[in-house]
């Protein structure tokens, strides 16, 4: 095949095929493409020109009748300004194959009402990132097995205004502007529709929570992200990474899309001080009035566990002749206090620090003198 081209080329050079160019670095064939159908290659730009009359591509000749050493050199096809309807083959298999740099393709005025095969018509067109199939009527097709196969640059579709009889598989997901996502263009589908491939860009995120309660441990909050009515799999359409995700303030959950979507994002939440856990246990005190004749008593009636920052201690109500420790919250009965029982109340006090939030808790301890 490749002697093939080189053969016409040099032909074409010498000015024995259709009279030769002007342009040395532009060929152009007639009826070797398609029945009145002209292609022009212009080896400097790699872009193909087409020119049909009315005519029929042929669809096993395009990349020779380009004279292309390899189709991957292709970057763009083109219609002719003055080009009419250009018919397609009923089998248009495999017409693109392989071209690897092909840009941007020009479908005005492509006729597709007879096609009935367009299976790897644009096989590995991986540079291809758009492309307008609003025009076609694939209507009578039953062969679309990987059309679009290795198109991973591909991020607009305008899809068929007369889709083919199978569905037609998609390389991404892809989504509607009313948030429909699709994985192949359906069989039977008689509207165009515009298609942009699934990113996190047209997506809703939400978090489980907005605020978390800080636990010394890291917090994971469970994301959600839905474009139109798919709900992404964590996985299998994205991967989670956390940032500051233990300390009190603002966290991040960092969001990377794998597989068929593209595209990262980035939601924060907030973690909070937790509440403070101390614990305050009491007792009641018990002296005998002998002890109390001699001299005042000092007994340990709260008994602080788990609190987080200074615990201070207030004696909020009682007898003139009890007090109780700002420090540490012993009780000291005064020389003399008669026999009776009383009640005492203290507030105890934990301020708190980086990560727990202040807490107070009222005791009344019961002072029992006999």
């Amino acid at each position: 095949m490749r002697g093939c081209k080189r053969m016409i080329g040099a032909l074409l050079c010498a000015g024995l095929l259709l009279g030769g160019p002007a342009n040395a670095d532009a060929y152009t064939v007639s009826n070797l493409v398609g029945s009145n159908v002209t292609g022009a290659y212009d080896t400097s730009s790699k872009v193909v020109t087409l020119n049909s009359s009315e005519g029929t591509l042929d669809a096993s000749a395009f990349s020779s009748s380009m004279l292309l050493e390899d189709i991957g050199d292709l970057i763009a096809v083109q219609m002719d300004a003055a080009s009419q309807t250009m018919y397609l083959p009923a089998d248009s298999d495999s017409i693109f194959m392989d071209a690897t740099n092909l840009k941007t393709v020009d479908t005005t005025g492509w006729d597709t009402s007879n096609v009935t095969r367009v299976c790897n018509m644009f096989w590995e067109c991986n540079s291809l990132t758009s492309i307008d199939m609003s025009g076609f009527d694939l209507s009578k097709v039953t062969d679309a097995s990987d059309m679009l196969y290795g198109c991973d640059a591909l991020e607009v579709i305008q899809t068929p205004k007369k889709s083919a009889q199978v569905a037609i598989e998609l390389p991404y997901l892809y989504a509607s502007s009313n948030g429909t996502v699709y994985h192949s263009i359906p069989a039977n589908l008689n509207k165009s529709v515009t298609l942009t491939k699934a990113a996190l860009t047209n997506a809703t995120i939400s978090l489980q929570k907005s605020s978390y309660a800080y636990t010394g441990k890291e917090i994971k909050p469970d994301v959600t992200i839905k474009v139109g009515g798919y709900t992404l799999k964590q996985g299998t359409d994205y991967v989670l990474s956390y940032v500051d995700n233990i300390k009190v303030g603002t966290a991040s959950v960092r969001i990377s899309c794998i597989g068929d979507f593209s595209g990262m994002a980035t939601k924060t939440f907030a973690i909070t001080k937790a509440a403070n856990p101390m614990k305050v246990h009491k007792k009641t005190i018990t002296v005998k009035a002998s002890k109390l004749k001699k001299k005042a008593v000092k007994k340990k009636a709260l008994t602080v566990s788990k609190a987080a920052g200074t615990v201070t201690f207030q004696m909020k109500s009682g007898n003139a002749k009890i007090k109780v420790s700002k420090k540490n919250g012993k009780i000291t009965l005064k020389k003399n206090l008669k026999k009776g029982t009383y009640k005492v109340k203290v507030v105890v006090k934990a301020v708190g620090n980086d990560c727990y939030k202040a807490k107070k808790v009222v005791k009344t301890v019961k002072v029992k003198v006999k």
